[in-house]
């Protein structure tokens, strides 16, 4: 059955498995459902190439914002050129009028569920995963993007194999781009009142809380020392009600990651601690020269993918990438027996900061888990608008709070 073919007095109606959308994607099975849309595994059938295929629900087009949403996140992602953001592969709308977008398949679960099996990581892992995100902050924002949404439900855990090797390695994934703040584009999330605080409380910064619109990248600088935060800390820095989280963040100073975690090294405390600076001007001024400062904490195997992934978008020249490579090596094994005389230094494994050095030549820079598998950009159940207690918000996964209690938008998650 061709799901485009339908009379054109009807309203859009929602397609099924079996059904066939813009005469190339057969749906195969549902991924991931909520009260805002439906996300498909499909097959392109003349390129037999497995995608992920999501459709807004008929019923949320009538929703305030909805298409734009859908629509801001196709164009950021597509905008965005990174190995670590999902792609957009196509986007187009049913011959009965509803929107679809079109993304590779993910393999893998996202850092939330990594982190309810587990709680905390091990610094070098932790600090691996963050620098993953770094680069597809900084791809963003060379593009005129910023996220104001990361969070550990954003960020995608993928397992992908390597070239000449019979193991797969995590690659970190970022997704859900709906809510960006997007050069040229008209911010229709806070255009219409200043009550609106776009984001997750727990992860916003302070700037973030007081309006959504007078901030810059350094905003999901930010976030980004709050989720390496949790990663290490087994929990997020500030916790609790929405009132109280955001009371926290714009006036408590940030609670001692050591004394959480005793074993970080000092020095990866006060790296994390400039990134949640109250200040924007005192954080790091980019992504890039985040993930410089954590490099020294990095594995020898994120600091090798880090090298390749920039030799492969073009930011290092291959032979320098390489030479990067072999330099990494060389200063870990001179390194290691400097760090075994102190526990407060970096982990055995990591210190080549230089392999992480911004660049500048080139622009781009109490609930169940949801199911381990196959995934789009979102993992099932994420699209759902969970019920909530009067007053407290969802802390991980609402996208946006509203401060005036009687203001709720409805795509409100």
């Amino acid at each position: 059955m061709d799901a485009t073919h339908q009379r054109d007095d009807e309203p859009p109606t929602m397609p099924r498995a079996g059904d066939v959308v813009g005469d190339k994607y057969l749906l195969a099975r549902v991924l991931g459902e909520g009260g805002m849309g439906v996300v498909y595994e499909a097959v392109h059938l003349k390129l037999r190439q497995r995608v992920a295929v999501k459709f807004i629900h008929p019923e949320a087009l009538a929703m305030p914002d909805a298409i734009d949403r859908f629509e801001r996140e196709a164009r950021a992602t597509r905008r965005t050129r990174s190995p670590h953001v999902a792609h957009v592969l196509d986007v187009d709308t049913t011959h009965d009028g509803l929107p679809y977008m079109v993304m590779e398949l993910l393999e893998g679960h996202d850092l939330e569920v990594e982190l309810r099996d587990r709680r905390a990581l091990p610094t070098a892992e932790a600090v691996d995963y963050l620098i993953q995100a770094c680069a597809a902050v900084s791809a963003a924002h060379a593009a005129g993007i910023v996220h104001r949404d990361l969070k550990p439900s954003n960020l995608f855990l993928c397992s992908e194999k390597e070239r000449r090797s019979p193991r797969a390695r995590r690659v970190v994934k970022v997704l859900d781009f709906g809510i960006s703040m997007l050069d040229g584009d008209a911010d229709t999330w806070t255009a219409t009142t200043e009550a609106v605080t776009v984001g997750t409380p727990m992860y916003m910064s302070p700037e973030q809380v007081r309006s959504s619109k007078d901030i810059d990248g350094r905003t999901d600088i930010w976030s980004l020392g709050v989720i390496l935060f949790e990663m290490l800390a087994g929990g997020p820095p500030f916790l609790g009600a929405t009132t109280a989280a955001i009371a926290a963040i714009v006036a408590d100073a940030t609670p001692s990651l050591r004394a959480r975690h005793p074993h970080v090294p000092r020095e990866l405390e006060r790296v994390i601690l400039k990134a949640m600076a109250k200040c924007p001007d005192d954080r790091f001024p980019s992504a890039d020269a985040f993930a410089a400062a954590l490099a020294p904490f990095a594995s020898e195997e994120g600091l090798v993918g880090r090298a390749r992934a920039l030799s492969r978008l073009g930011r290092a020249p291959r032979s320098v990438a390489l030479g990067a490579i072999a330099g990494a090596f060389a200063i870990v094994a001179a390194a290691t027996i400097l760090i075994s005389r102190s526990v407060d230094r970096p982990e055995p494994g990591a210190a080549n900061a230089a392999l992480l050095a911004p660049v500048t030549s080139d622009p781009i820079g109490a609930k169940p888990p949801p199911p381990r598998g196959v995934a789009s950009g979102f993992v099932r159940g994420r699209l759902a608008a969970p019920a909530r207690t009067p007053g407290v918000s969802s802390p991980r996964s609402s996208s946006h709070v509203t401060l005036a209690p009687t203001a709720k938008h409805p795509l409100d998650r």
